[in-house]
């Protein structure tokens, strides 16, 4: 009998699907005690009741008139406690237990990936975030980064001859293979820790000198301002995972006052913003420097940012492409 009751309960909630009277059911629930389904709707009328007797029998289920009944949803995660459907510019937590942040929504195909910085997974391995698993990176074929040579920093992906500044593609589970499968959404995180901004695509060319763009890193949020300066620059920077001087090939440098990025942020989104509050990809957060102990560059000094192009990620040999709002 309980059986049936719950089979009930899954054919009633296919009702609203139909529209007409059944429109405002919003609930279906079993009642084990009293062995029949409870249906509740914002609007009820005797042909509603009528129907559902019919269709069920009078004896098999009771009607609840609930409205003024709020509507739920589903809880949002945010910067710092995200979760599938997975935006870009949250905290991640990296193999070896740091923060960082994600970047760019990334698909190819049926699965849901997200770009990052590869200093963060530079030998690889699972990504999460404090509510969940993101995905898991692959060794050498996902990422760039030499944690452990002579020559630490950049290499060159698998068959490229380019040096690709600093990215990571991190794969979610899905299908046959995952438990809970996963996804990522062509959202990033904008103002604050909640809002998010959609994306409508991949900035029109590579950049160049003088481009203004923002970050979205989850330690500063999102920080406007930045203007590019040399692209495809080598440098000898810190690489604070591994406490070492290593080399990043490839990347872009920008400057600006005020707010500069903080550790926490390299991963993070690079992008402007269109007049209906939608981005455009620029690229990944490196690094950067500057602004003393409080990341904030007064008059006298400018916040230094290193940066990955977009363009590096989709000429590489990396799969997919950036997932955009249009696209899911």
């Amino acid at each position: 009998m309980w059986s049936a009751t719950i089979r009930i309960a899954h054919r009633a909630m296919e009702l609203p699907f139909r529209g007409g009277k059944y429109a405002d059911i919003f609930e279906t629930a079993p009642d084990r005690e009293e062995n029949r389904v409870k249906i509740t709707t914002r609007t009820v009328s005797d042909e509603l009741v009528s129907s559902l007797a019919d269709a069920f029998g009078a004896d098999s289920i009771s009607v609840v008139h609930a409205p003024e009944a709020p509507q739920d949803a589903l809880f949002r995660g945010s910067r710092i406690d995200d979760r599938s459907p997975f935006w870009g510019g949250a905290q991640i937590i990296t193999p070896k237990g740091g923060d960082c942040s994600s970047g760019l929504p990334w698909v190819a195909g049926d699965v849901s990936m997200m770009l990052t910085a590869a200093h963060c997974v530079p030998n690889g391995g699972s990504v999460t975030t404090r509510h969940d698993v993101m995905g898991y990176v692959v060794e050498g074929m996902r990422e760039n980064w030499d944690g452990n040579g002579a020559r630490r920093g950049t290499e060159r992906f698998p068959n490229d001859d380019e040096y690709r500044g600093d990215l990571a593609l991190v794969e979610m589970p899905d299908g046959e293979d995952a438990t809970v499968p996963k996804f990522s959404e062509g959202m990033v995180y904008g103002v604050g820790n909640t809002e998010g901004r959609r994306i409508r695509g991949v900035f029109s060319r590579p950049a160049q000198r003088g481009d203004e763009f923002c970050t979205g890193g989850f330690k500063t949020t999102e920080v406007c301002g930045w203007t590019t300066g040399y692209t495809r620059v080598n440098r000898f920077i810190n690489d604070n995972v591994f406490g070492t001087i290593a080399m990043v090939r490839g990347v872009n440098t920008a400057t600006k006052r005020g707010q500069c990025s903080k550790r926490g942020d390299s991963g993070g989104p690079a992008y402007i913003v269109n007049s209906d509050g939608s981005i455009n990809a620029k690229g990944i957060i490196s690094g950067g420097s500057g602004g003393g102990s409080d990341q904030w560059a007064g008059r006298f000094e400018l916040c230094t940012l290193l940066w990955t192009d977009v363009y590096q990620a989709l000429e590489s040999p990396l799969p997919g492409t950036l997932r955009t709002a249009a696209t899911g």
